[in-house]
């Protein structure tokens, strides 16, 4: 028989492990309520947009097949380590624009203008213009790309961005940012041009 100070001990290790088991119990079921079901061989997740109108009423997580690099599409597959929405997104979602009036492959479609991932899959036919093949991209680069209007958009696991729409990325920043720059950085880089700014000469940036 043991004695009163080991069978106290006992009671005491007893008391703090039925706690401890209904927490670890608990939080394995938390656990698999709010992680999303896996996506399928040839499927991958992703944010789907069903209709026009405001994001948080049209917009909602589903799984959709991964894209395809079709021979002559100048596109590369990328698997997205970040994505940024700007302003033209936003105006894409709820249908107030006059570039686009409805989707390339129709509702629902995949949201997401600027990407920032590492290139899976090229497509390996001759370059449509010499601008493409300035900008030869290989398997394992990191890019930053943005969409073409309407397509194939970077809320998602992979995507496909058009290599005349990619720049490799710089390693001295990170993914995040390099979604970030995306559209920012033409829309800066394009009213330069209209602004005809001189080295030297100072500029505001405003947004």
């Amino acid at each position: 028989p043991s004695s009163p100070l080991i069978r106290g001990m006992r009671g005491r290790v007893a008391l703090l492990f039925i706690p401890l088991l209904h927490l670890l119990l608990w939080s394995l079921g938390t656990l698999a309520y709010t992680i999303p079901a896996m996506s399928t061989p040839g499927t991958m997740r992703c944010a789907l947009a069903s209709r026009f109108g405001k994001a948080a009423e049209v917009v909602e997580m589903g799984t959709d097949a991964i894209p395809a690099v079709t021979p002559g599409s100048n596109a590369m597959l990328v698997k997205v380590q970040a994505c940024s929405l700007s302003p033209s997104d936003y105006r894409m979602m709820s249908g107030d624009t006059d570039l686009v009036k409805k989707p390339k492959n129709g509702f629902p479609y995949i949201p997401g203008g600027d990407v920032c991932g590492t290139v899976v899959e090229v497509d390996e036919s001759p370059p449509k213009s010499k601008a493409s093949k300035q900008r030869a991209f290989n398997k394992g680069d990191s890019i930053i790309g943005t969409w073409e209007m309407f397509g194939v958009g970077g809320m998602a696991e992979y995507t496909l961005v058009e290599m005349d729409h990619a720049v490799l990325k710089p390693e001295e920043i990170t993914p995040v940012e390099g979604a970030a720059l995306a559209n920012s950085a033409s829309h800066s880089l394009a009213l330069m041009d209209v602004a005809k700014v001189q080295r030297g000469e100072r500029v505001l940036v405003l947004g």
